[in-house]
């Protein structure tokens, strides 16, 4: 049942919580069966419109009201007393609002002097509205702890005796009241009382700090918590299995793409050679050519100048073979650099497709 938010957990015991879910909870949204309204959990169904507001009802309303059950009848007050007080004999404070009306409030100051709070002394408001809350839930906070007479300020309101008379004075000039205010003192929120002295009829006060909220201060349910961190928890199990095999496969996929970028060099020197022997291939051609001249340009000249010619033609022919033989070899290279550069190339392949089934 999720009528006990985030913000009520712990109040009560888990005793509490277990029976009601069994007893009551089921059917107090409905309205039906067991109750004639619905029963509120106080410190469940007040919002508070930040979290500074939050810490300032908080520390304003009692404790035991936070704790209480309200409700609307007499019988539904009978009920839960019985069922859980007696019964169960577990301790819980009810607050019964007939009919579960807000009674018109009754400010304490009259518009006109509210004015001058807000413009001269630094106040935007009463306490009670800083928040929302169901309309029972609002008459019980107002009848045990007056909230509406509460004024909340900020940095702006100055601590004075001319402070404290304008605001404890009565409007209609008949004496003195006690008040009380929440404001911002160099970064701290703080809490004035002023209270009228029985005997001297002096104002005396009170300045006290106040702490974040706890009953009130954002949350989630425990239960999305819980499910939030089974969900984290299974995750990181799932990530710590697969980390072994995820770094097995990116050392070789690095040691492969080492490998590759060697074979990239061996690549461009394999081209590099291929040109080379294609210039080795044109310039044996050339030189075959020029043998050619040289045999018939031979045939013509004397024996001297013939001898001479043909010593030139041997070395032209030793020169373009070792050139050929040499191109011969680089091209074998190349060939062998190429098989490797394809087998390298299905490896990685392979590699990569099983990164992407593993992620």
């Amino acid at each position: 049942m999720t009528i006990i938010g985030s913000t009520f957990a712990g109040l009560f015991t888990d005793r509490l919580v277990s029976d009601l879910s069994h007893i009551f909870l089921s059917s107090w949204r409905t309205e039906t069966e067991h109750f004639n309204f619905v029963v509120h959990l106080t410190a469940a169904e007040v919002q508070p419109r930040n979290q500074q507001y939050a810490s300032y009802i908080e520390n304003h309303v009692s404790q035991a009201t936070w704790k209480s059950f309200v409700v609307e009848c007499a019988e539904d007050y009978n009920l839960l007393y019985r069922e859980i007080r007696q019964k169960l004999k577990i301790p819980i404070n009810i607050v019964l609002v007939p009919n579960g009306k807000l009674e018109p409030i009754k400010r304490m100051y009259s518009d006109q002097k509210m004015s001058v709070l807000k413009r001269e002394h630094g106040f935007f408001e009463y306490l009670d509205e800083t928040c929302t809350a169901p309309d029972p839930i609002m008459q019980a906070m107002i009848a045990k702890h007056n909230i509406d007479k509460v004024l909340v300020g900020g940095e702006a309101v100055r601590l004075s005796k001319n402070l404290e008379n304008y605001i404890c004075s009565k409007e209609d000039g008949s004496g003195l009241i006690a008040a009380c205010f929440f404001y911002i003192a160099e970064g701290s929120p703080k809490k004035q009382t002023l209270q009228i002295s029985r005997y001297s009829g002096d104002i005396g006060g009170s300045d006290d700090g106040v702490g974040p909220a706890k009953l009130l201060q954002s949350g989630m349910d425990p239960r999305e918590k819980d499910q939030l961190t089974q969900t984290i928890n299974d995750a990181t199990e799932k990530i710590k299995n697969l980390t072994p095999e995820i770094e097995k496969h990116t050392a070789e996929y690095d040691k492969f793409h080492a490998e590759g970028q060697a074979i990239s060099l061996r690549i461009r020197d394999a081209k590099r050679i291929k040109t080379d022997y294609e210039n080795y291939k044109r310039k044996l051609k050339n030189q075959r050519e020029k043998v050619a001249d040289a045999e018939e340009a031979a045939n013509t000249d004397n024996g001297r100048e013939k001898s001479k010619r043909i010593a030139q033609i041997k070395k032209l022919i030793q020169a373009s073979v070792k050139s050929g033989e040499d191109a011969a070899k680089a091209y074998s290279e190349v060939m062998k650099s190429t098989r490797v550069i394809f087998g390298v190339k299905m490896s990685a392949d392979g590699l990569l497709e099983s990164l992407r089934k593993l992620t």
